[in-house]
């Protein structure tokens, strides 16, 4: 995992690891973590892969951009539970003038402290895709709130992180 404020290496395909541990307020009356919750997962993948690489969300309104969701999926394969160590998989797969796409993957990263109720122990769990998902951001200039370029800095590192097939 990524230490708090480490700059990573831009490099083609680059896919970054975010943790998080489900909060028991994060679940549902069945004990399984409200649908919800895993577009947030999602953000908090997208936000620390942004910091990883070294263009904040912070800097990037301090510059007079803002980004904004403007499309979203997520399609949900197995549930989490209380307790339970997520791993955010997180991966910018499309770069356009004003806009990019981010992708993710959930996977279960279980560990000892963890006991599934169904009889599944955490070794049976480990590596268990959760969810994937993507989510498309659009440039906008923060005064006017119209859609605009994406910094060319950023578009820069972005783009030494797309898969090589891709542009």
């Amino acid at each position: 995992m990524l230490r708090e404020n480490e700059v990573v290496e831009l490099t083609p395909g680059l896919t970054l690891p975010t943790q998080t541990r489900v909060r028991y307020g994060e679940t549902d009356q069945m004990g399984v973590v409200y649908h919800g919750k895993y577009i947030e997962y999602m953000e908090l993948g997208r936000t620390d892969f942004m910091r990883a690489i070294g263009y904040t969300y912070r800097r990037m309104e301090d510059e007079g951009h803002f980004f904004v969701v403007v499309e979203m999926n997520a399609k949900l394969h197995a549930p989490a539970r209380y307790d339970d160590l997520i791993t955010v998989w997180t991966s910018v797969t499309k770069l356009r003038p004003s806009s990019l796409v981010f992708s993710y993957e959930l996977r279960l990263d279980d560990d000892d402290r963890n006991s599934a109720s169904n009889g599944e122990g955490p070794a049976e769990r480990d590596g268990v895709v959760l969810a994937t998902g993507s989510t498309r951001l659009a440039s906008l200039n923060a005064a006017t709130r119209k859609v605009q370029p994406i910094p060319e800095v950023f578009a820069q590192m972005i783009r030494r992180c797309l898969p090589q097939a891709t542009s």
